[in-house]
């Protein structure tokens, strides 16, 4: 400990790190921390390090004998890992196993608050979305999902209720799907040129299915249509990219997957038609045309000017 103090001190923290736990094997191999502790109450900044470092090591049950003894130590209790599953089915998982819930509402109410601006709405809006009403009986039917809910979940994750409103925990919103997948592609948008493709692309290769595709709520196809928003920008920026990057089968591909979930996405009929005029492929260029014309023919529109003359060029 001695040792890991002064490592410490001289600003060598991988060496502190080593020295600490190697002082720790002899007490595990022992079954005994007796000595350990003895010493840690001369050096405890040893033990805070290596528990604020680490999460749900050996280190912690350390640190609890301390505080026990009366050693001034704080050591923070792990939380249990919450995933909500929402794509392709909707779950709640806590530390690996699916907690079954008696009332449906209670998963919905849990991903309609991870929506929100805050993760928290007030109570009328709640039974607005979740019940398209407000009485009596959706108000009693409301307060039951709410317990529900906060049976299965860890005390310290559990739904926040003030005054007239319900919120959740920061840690519990960072657990559901759809905030992990708009977080990752924000992340992408951080990169650049291949290393941006491929996170794009390893991204996109992990759906699942489509978002809470059992419920059939006004917000759940407004957040499903916001996602596929999300969705088709991030397939139609790798497909550019691609195009930049002179990976011309790549780029038509993603434009493909990128109108299969907005065929209005005029963006992308003109990156395919760049990308198959690269090949070589003409009829490849009059066919993505063609294509974007059927589909802007469905809401009474027609290719713009730019697309047009974008194809007069390619046909030259």
């Amino acid at each position: 400990m001695l040792l890991a103090e002064a490592e410490w001190r001289a600003g060598h923290e991988d060496a502190a790190d080593r020295a600490a736990d190697l002082a720790l094997e002899p007490s595990a191999r022992q079954g005994s921390h007796h000595v350990l502790l003895k010493i840690l109450t001369e050096f405890p900044a040893v033990a805070s390090r290596r528990i604020d470092a680490e999460a749900d090591t050996p280190w912690h049950a350390v640190g609890r004998a301390l505080a026990a003894q009366g050693t001034n130590i704080q050591v923070a209790e792990r939380l249990p890992a919450v995933t909500v599953s929402e794509f392709g089915r909707h779950a709640l998982i806590v530390d690996g196993v699916e907690a079954r819930l008696r009332i449906s509402k209670s998963l919905e109410l849990l991903s309609y608050l991870s929506s929100r601006p805050g993760h928290a709405a007030d109570r009328p809006r709640i039974l607005e979305a979740l019940f398209a009403r407000d009485d009596r009986s959706t108000r009693a039917y409301l307060r039951q999902a709410v317990h529900q809910l906060n049976l299965a979940l860890p005390p310290q994750l559990r739904l926040i209720a003030e005054q007239n409103r319900l919120s959740l925990a920061d840690e519990l919103a960072r657990g559901c799907q759809s905030l992990v997948v708009e977080a990752d592609l924000a992340h992408t948008y951080r990169l650049a040129g291949r290393a941006r493709l491929s996170a794009i692309e390893a991204l996109l290769a992990r759906n699942e299915g489509d978002y809470l595709p059992d419920r059939t709520a006004q917000w759940v196809a407004e957040r499903r249509r916001e996602l596929s928003r999300q969705t088709s920008d991030a397939l139609s920026s790798a497909a550019e990219l691609a195009l930049q990057l002179h990976q011309y089968g790549d780029a038509v591909r993603l434009c493909q997957q990128a109108t299969a979930i907005d065929p209005f996405r005029e963006v992308a009929w003109r990156v395919r038609m760049r990308a198959a005029n690269a090949l070589g492929d003409d009829d490849g260029v009059l066919t993505a045309f063609q294509l974007c014309e059927t589909a802007l023919a469905q809401i009474d529109a027609t290719p713009s000017p730019s697309t047009r003359r974008l194809l007069k060029q390619l046909q030259r």
